[in-house]
């Protein structure tokens, strides 16, 4: 095609049509990111699309900057540049069109990429964007002569600074949030677990208050990772299932072994699966165990709590089925009927639908959540070192080799 040959109408048209999708679609990316989060529709940690885990990776911001914020960008001036094309002495805005065309490409090659290779997991928003402006871009390429083709290859380049920025970019695994103390320390007394019209949650009786008060809890009623007279607590949200739970709960115990009777954590499986666990819409397979896995650890809590230390990091450590981790429970309790009789505790249906509750009354999103005083980190802090800093920093924790040097 020469450059003075006319430019499909239908090709540009098509190219608006999908490029304004992509548009709308990041919109609604870069409003969910500037309104702090939350669920997207049609995806969620618990649905077949984890838009969360992918909009809360690393990958997700070039520096601070939502790369919805730039696709906005990008799309805004290749869809400006497309009205130019047609008219005399276009050339320049012909070869903008192509420059920014083979930059969305080559950006959503890239975050494809980052998706199904890396991240392992899809975020149904992001691929609909990536797609269209994908097309949208290839239909510009099919559009404009070939001399502005050639040349939009230099679009390239600004993809190849954005990755380099991003893979040398540290990933931040966790978000930390204050929470204020709203309610009244004598509102959170009542043992027996209710939930009032402010939406407070009571457990246990009156002995650890926690989440501003929101919260009290009795740590030797709950499974408990240290000592249960310990100075400080946190409320850990678990599932058995998530591999950042997993990770987080080895880091824990050497926590509790650098910091004595610091700390304990007040351990509180939450599967991320619908058949005991009403806020999850639909289940992913890698979940698919985790009321079981929950079910049977606090069968062995209630009935066997010397033996539930060892059960919990032996289901952490192996990540069993259900089959399997059935099969280590009874050889635990001796036989088949005393674990089926465990299991029927009412106790334990009820502390999964406490531990439901919490997780809704903490705002959902991402588990594992670690719930202190005034403290909610959720997610995973990056390895042990950083959860070191981070306990150290929120709560004020020392080191007992360093206590005991301070003490001397």
């Amino acid at each position: 095609m020469s450059d003075n040959k006319p430019i499909s109408s239908g090709l540009l048209w098509g190219a608006r049509l999908l490029l304004l999708i992509a548009l709308a679609v990041s919109s609604y990316l870069l409003y969910h990111s500037l309104a702090g989060g939350g669920q997207l529709a049609g995806c969620g940690a618990d649905s077949a699309f984890d838009c969360e885990s992918v909009l809360a990776s690393k990958w997700s911001k070039v520096w601070e900057i939502p790369t919805s914020a730039l696709a906005i960008a990008v799309y805004v001036i290749t869809l400006g540049s497309l009205n130019l094309v047609k008219r005399p002495n276009a050339a320049l805005a012909k070869l903008i069109a192509g420059i920014c065309a083979m930059s969305i490409i080559g950006s959503g090659v890239w975050f494809t990429y980052l998706q199904l290779g890396v991240l392992k997991t899809i975020c149904i928003w992001c691929m609909t964007a990536h797609i269209t402006g994908l097309l949208g871009s290839i239909l510009i390429l099919l559009a404009i002569p070939k001399p502005q083709r050639l040349l939009s290859l230099v679009g390239i380049m600004p993809v190849l600074a954005m990755l380099s920025i991003q893979i040398n970019t540290k990933e931040i695994t966790h978000t930390v949030q204050t929470i204020e103390t709203t309610v009244p320390s004598d509102a959170a007394t009542t043992s027996d677990t209710s939930q009032t019209t402010d939406g407070q949650i009571r457990i246990g009786r009156n002995q650890v208050l926690l989440m501003g008060n929101r919260v009290a809890i009795d740590p030797h009623k709950h499974p408990v990772l240290g000592s249960p007279d310990a100075k400080e607590f946190l409320m850990y949200l678990f599932d058995y299932t998530c591999p950042h739970c997993r990770a987080l709960h080895g880091n824990l115990k050497q926590a509790i072994e650098r910091y004595g009777d610091q700390l304990a954590i007040i351990a509180l499986p939450m599967p991320l699966n619908s058949d005991c666990n009403p806020l999850v819409s639909k289940n992913e397979d890698r979940h698919q165990d985790a009321c079981s896995l929950a079910i049977l650890a606090l069968a062995v809590y209630k009935s066997l709590p010397e033996q539930f230390a060892a059960y919990d990091s032996w289901l952490i450590d192996t990540v069993p089925d259900a089959a399997t981790a059935r099969t280590k429970a009874i050889e635990l309790f001796g036989s088949e009927a005393a674990l089926d009789k465990a299991i029927a505790d009412p106790w334990i249906a009820k502390e999964i639908e406490r531990d439901v509750k919490l997780y809704e009354l903490s705002g959902g999103g991402v588990i594992p959540k670690l719930i202190g005083k005034n403290t909610l980190i959720a997610g995973r802090p990056g390895d042990v070192l950083d959860l070191y800093d981070l306990l150290e920093d929120e709560l004020g924790l020392v080191p007992v080799e360093s206590a005991g040097d301070k003490a001397e």
